[in-house]
C-alpha cells in the first residue's frame, strides 16, 4: 500500500507581491493671473511632500484638482480629492490675500497627497455654498497595455520633524518684505509742565516677523505758568525702534517694540510786565523705551494706535531770569508717557 502524506502549508499558493512603486498624483492647478502661478504652487508641495509622487505626463495616477477665486475682497482655494475611502472630498481655504491662500492649500494638498485626511480636514473648510465648478485643463491618461493591478494606498506616514509639523496656513505675507509710512497725532509728558502736542511722521519696514521703524515728531507745550512765569517748551527728536514679533490677524496685529529716541528739549521765557528778563535754554534729549503698538489693516490703508514709556538719560532743569535772579519753572520727569494714533500706507 502506497501511502502519500500532503501539506496544506506546501500546497497553498504563495501571497501575490505587493507592490513597492509608491501612489503617483496628477496635480491640476488653476487661478487668477494675479495669484501664484503653477509652478510657485508645486514647488509649495514640492518642500511638504517627499518621495517620487508626481505623475509623469500621460501616466495613469490619482487625481487632486485645485482651483483659486476670486470672490469680492477676498479669494477661495477649493480642492477636490479622494480619500482612502474611496470618497470624494472638497475642501477650501479662503483670505483677503492670494498668497496666502495658495500657501494654505498647498498644506492641505500636501497632507491630501500623504493620505493625512484629518489633519487636511484640520486645516481647512468645507467648499463654500454657491462656488463654481474649478476649470481644469483634461490630462490624457494612456491605459497600459497589460493589466495591472490599481498600486495600495499608501499607509499614513510617519509625521514629518516637529519644523514641519508645526507648519500650518503661515502668511506668506510674513516671508515678504512690506513697508508701511504714514503721519500721526501724538501726546507726550516730559515737554513741559503738562502734556504737549504735536505731529509725527514714520516708516517701518516689515521684515518677515520682525519689524524695523524710524519716525521724527515734534512736541509744543503751548504757553504754560510755573510760579507766576510764563514760557513756552519744545521737544524734536528722532526716533528708531524694533518690534521681534507681530503677533494676530493681518488685518488686526498686535506689537510690542523698544525704541531709543534722540534729539532736543528746548524752553524759552516770554516778556511780560512782570518779567524783567528771560533767558532761554536747551538740553540733549535721549531716552530709550517700550511701546505698544496696535494696528488695524484695511488694505492698503492701516490704522496705529500706540501707547509708550521712556526714562530720559539727562533731568534738565529749566528756569528763566527775571529781575537778574534765577527761577526754577520746570525740571524732566524721571518717567515720561506718551501715546499717538495715526494712518498709513502698506506696500
Amino acid at each position: 500500500m502506497l501511502v502519500v502524506f500532503s501539506s496544506r502549508a506546501a500546497l497553498a499558493e504563495p501571497p501575490p507581491a505587493v507592490p513597492s512603486t509608491p501612489e503617483r498624483i496628477d496635480l491640476v492647478y488653476g487661478a487668477p493671473p494675479e495669484c501664484p502661478g503653477a509652478g510657485t504652487f508645486h514647488d509649495e508641495v514640492r518642500a511638504r511632500v517627499q518621495g517620487d509622487w508626481e505623475a509623469a505626463p500621460g501616466e495613469l495616477a490619482r487625481r487632486i484638482t485645485i482651483s483659486v477665486t476670486r470672490r469680492d475682497e477676498h479669494y477661495v482655494a477649493a480642492i477636490q480629492f479622494m480619500n482612502p475611502q474611496g470618497q470624494d472630498v472638497t475642501r477650501s481655504v479662503a483670505g483677503h490675500k492670494c498668497e496666502d491662500v495658495v500657501n494654505g492649500i498647498a498644506l492641505v494638498t500636501a497632507l491630501a497627497i500623504e493620505s493625512r485626511v484629518e489633519e487636511a480636514l484640520q486645516q481647512s473648510e468645507p467648499e463654500p455654498a454657491g462656488a463654481p465648478e474649478p476649470k481644469t485643463t483634461p490630462v490624457a491618461a494612456v491605459e497600459p497595455k497589460t493589466p495591472r493591478a490599481a498600486a495600495p494606498r499608501p499607509a499614513p506616514s510617519v509625521p514629518p520633524p516637529a519644523s514641519r509639523r508645526g507648519d500650518t496656513t503661515r502668511s506668506r505675507a510674513n516671508d515678504a518684505v512690506h513697508l508701511r509710512f504714514g503721519a500721526a497725532s501724538m501726546t507726550s509728558t516730559g515737554v513741559g509742565p503738562d502734556a504737549a502736542f504735536g505731529p509725527a511722521l514714520f516708516a517701518t519696514v516689515e521684515l518677515a516677523g520682525a519689524r524695523l521703524g524710524l519716525s521724527g515728531a515734534a512736541l509744543w507745550s503751548g504757553l504754560v505758568h510755573t510760579g507766576g512765569v510764563p514760557a513756552r517748551f519744545q521737544r524734536l527728536t528722532a526716533r528708531a525702534d524694533g518690534c521681534p514679533l507681530a503677533l494676530g490677524k493681518p488685518s488686526l496685529s498686535f506689537e510690542p517694540c523698544a525704541f531709543m529716541e534722540l534729539g532736543s528739549l528746548h524752553g524759552q521765557g516770554k516778556s511780560t510786565a512782570q518779567v524783567l528778563g528771560t533767558k532761554g535754554g536747551s538740553s540733549l534729549w535721549a531716552a530709550p523705551g517700550l511701546g505698544a503698538r496696535l494696528l488695524g489693516e484695511l488694505e492698503p490703508v492701516v490704522l496705529v494706535l500706540e501707547l509708550d514709556g521712556s526714562v530720559p538719560l539727562a533731568r534738565q532743569r529749566f528756569g528763566v531770569v527775571t529781575g537778574g535772579e534765577a527761577a526754577s519753572s520746570f525740571k524732566v520727569p524721571a518717567l515720561v508717557f506718551g501715546g499717538e494714533l495715526g494712518v498709513g500706507i502698506r506696500l
